[in-house]
């Protein structure tokens, strides 16, 4: 079901899950290339835990929330929207207040969202709006997380043991497989370091008792014997007994000599004047060998004799506690009992004045309620005071600047400057008008007397 408001800001999960998944959903939009590259010196690339904790110093907490408002402007810009960059040196509070603004132009709901969760560089509430802007660019870069498919794996038919037809040969191969198997164990387990010579190990194909008598045989100090050379593998290579390692077996003479070295015992190559020295190390070395076993206090052991010790001595104090804790009980019982009867006593005696003291109680109550309620009116009525005191202030500072204003003779100054200038204008403009009808007048005289010389004259 769709948000009516819009798209979600608050954070799914703990911040330091978020990071994780928010530097892999970076690294889908390349952002080591296309953003940390928009800085000189370049922006570092974000580590899983850069945003979920905050720095140890208060300039790492200004650069890493630096570094948040350009990356979530940049991911505005990669969903297809619109929003500048911050200038290092400009306001927080206007910084945050306009990517709140663009987040809620992008469709997002911003109703849980304030500006001091984002302040701080660090945290839930800005891991929240990082990985929700970055789901915002992989959806407009048409990006779809796909579920993982289930390898499917092929399907074999296995037949049904009784179609199997296995022919003796077979068997009989199978049989010759595991007695090579058998004694290839027995060969590692002869030179195996540390344990003892095999005494006895049959041949790969059968049995070494017809090629000559017993087989390898073991001494009484525990060591093997190292078997002769006409019993065991040594008769090998023409005996009848031996089929499978020589002959019909198709084995090697280097195998059976590395069979035959296999079962011999390991002695000491430590011989002649070495042998003392080498007990003096022993004697040195074996005092720091020696293992030192410590008391567990987790052994149940020793659990067990605390719980009985305790239990003893539980067993030999009950009878004298038990004795103090009646008389105990019984003398608390005793002054409960006084005590009860005194407060009844005392109620008796002193009703009346219990009730008097109710009642001045309760009108003690009510005069705090009236004093109360007195405080608030007061305190509106202070405040009502302190703005009309105000008002009135500004309406004297009003009158003074008109009371300056009127008293105030530059403006008569001015007027009577203008009109000395007017009168001079007009006493030019009189004589210019002078000048002009005298000329005028000449004009008209000097036509009249030509026109009156032309007509006596024809």
């Amino acid at each position: 079901m769709s948000n009516p408001a819009g798209r979600s800001l608050d954070p799914h999960a703990p911040a330091d899950l978020l990071m994780e998944g928010l530097v892999e959903k970076l690294k889908l939009l390349d952002y080591e290339l296309n953003f940390c590259t928009l800085r000189k010196p370049n922006w570092p690339a974000l580590s899983k835990g850069y945003f979920a904790l905050p720095p140890p110093r208060q300039k790492d907490a200004a650069e890493q929330f630096y570094y948040f408002t350009h990356l979530a402007s940049w991911l505005l810009r990669q969903a297809g929207h619109h929003h500048d960059a911050p200038k290092q040196f400009d306001d927080p509070n206007f910084v945050l207040s306009s990517l709140i603004s663009s987040l809620k132009s992008a469709g997002f709901d911003t109703r849980n969202l304030s500006a001091p969760k984002l302040r701080t560089g660090s945290g839930d509430a800005l891991c929240g709006v990082l990985d929700a802007l970055v789901d915002l660019a992989l959806e407009a870069k048409n990006f779809l997380f796909q579920p993982r498919q289930p390898v499917v794996e092929p399907e074999y038919e296995y037949p049904d043991a009784d179609d199997m037809d296995v022919s003796d040969d077979e068997d009989d191969a199978y049989e010759s497989d595991d007695d090579q198997t058998a004694g290839m164990v027995g060969l590692i387990g002869a030179k195996a370091p540390g344990f003892p010579p095999i005494a006895s190990t049959p041949p790969l194909g059968g049995d070494l008792s017809g090629a000559g008598g017993a087989s390898d045989s073991t001494t009484a100090d525990g060591r093997g014997k190292r078997p002769g050379s006409t019993s065991g593998v040594a008769a090998a290579g023409t005996g009848e007994g031996v089929a499978g390692v020589g002959g019909e077996g198709g084995h090697s003479a280097a195998y059976i000599s590395a069979l035959e070295h296999a079962r011999e015992f390991v002695e000491s190559s430590i011989k002649g004047e070495h042998i003392e020295k080498w007990r003096q190390d022993c004697e040195r070395l074996g005092q720091q060998l020696r293992l030192a076993v410590s008391s567990d206090i987790r052994d149940w052991r020793s659990h067990l004799d605390v719980a009985k010790n305790n239990q003893d001595e539980v067993l030999t104090l009950l009878p004298e506690s038990k004795a103090n804790l009646l008389k105990l009980i019984t003398t608390v019982t005793q002054d409960l009992d006084r005590l009860s009867n005194r407060e009844k006593m005392l109620n008796d005696q002193f009703g009346s004045e219990l009730a008097e003291y109710t009642t001045s109680k309760e009108h003690l109550d009510t005069c705090r309620k009236n004093h109360n309620q007195m405080a608030d009116s007061l305190a509106d009525l202070t405040n009502q005071l302190q703005k009309t005191e105000g008002e009135l202030e500004d309406i004297r500072n009003q009158l003074d600047e008109r009371g300056s204003s009127i008293s105030d003779s530059s403006p008569v100054v001015r007027m009577k400057a203008a009109i000395r200038d007017l009168q001079k204008e007009i006493r030019d403009m009189d004589v210019r008008i002078g000048v002009v009808s005298h000329s005028l007048v000449q004009h008209a005289l000097k036509e009249h007397r030509e026109a009156t010389y032309g007509r006596k004259a024809a």
